[in-house]
């Protein structure tokens, strides 16, 4: 056997003995929580996590999306920062979204994201929190610094279940940036 397909083979090895969600680098929206945190609190097992980031307005937003078993137990959690050159506008985005203080500047996608229902506070979360449930999920709004953290739950349970579930994991992610 040639050293090329031992190679190959051994990294093929290597590669399927390897857990399905590996740590993520930091600065990472799926550095906040580990697959395991989110499956040990959903009581579902998580098979993958799935980044994304872009940018919108003066808002740079990375999202982590944790697949799990059953689906409707899966987790997003989502990281708004102000972009580089635009300090205190996760801030400004927040103070329009849950204050009502009008248009924040240069955010052009703002009205897409703001909550339907009406927002329920949270004692002892971040600087300031919200819950806002829905029958099928819910999402827990933090505000930290100058980012906005959402963590969306699904599963079964009540809104009070689900809104548990998200403070937990929310504790955990706050913790971390």
């Amino acid at each position: 056997m040639n050293f090329s397909l031992l190679s190959q083979v051994f990294s093929f090895l290597a590669l399927a003995a390897a857990p399905a969600t590996s740590p993520a680098p930091a600065g990472s929206p799926c550095a906040l929580l580990t697959g395991a945190e989110v499956g040990s609190i959903q009581e579902a097992r998580v098979s993958q996590t799935h980044e994304t980031r872009r940018k919108t307005g003066r808002l740079e937003i990375g999202q982590c999306f944790y697949v799990a078993d059953p689906y409707a137990s899966s987790v997003s959690l989502e990281l708004t920062r102000s972009g580089p050159n635009s300090p205190r506008s996760a801030r400004r985005r927040w103070e329009h979204v849950f204050h009502d203080t009008g248009r924040p500047d240069g955010d052009s996608d703002a009205d897409e994201e703001e909550p339907r229902a009406r927002p329920v506070p949270v004692a002892r979360l971040g600087e300031e929190a919200f819950w806002i449930g829905s029958r099928a999920s819910g999402a827990l709004y933090v505000l930290k610094d100058d980012a906005i953290l959402r963590i969306s739950v699904g599963g079964t349970g009540t809104d009070s279940a689900k809104r548990e579930r998200a403070e937990k994991l929310a504790r955990s992610a706050v913790e971390r940036f």
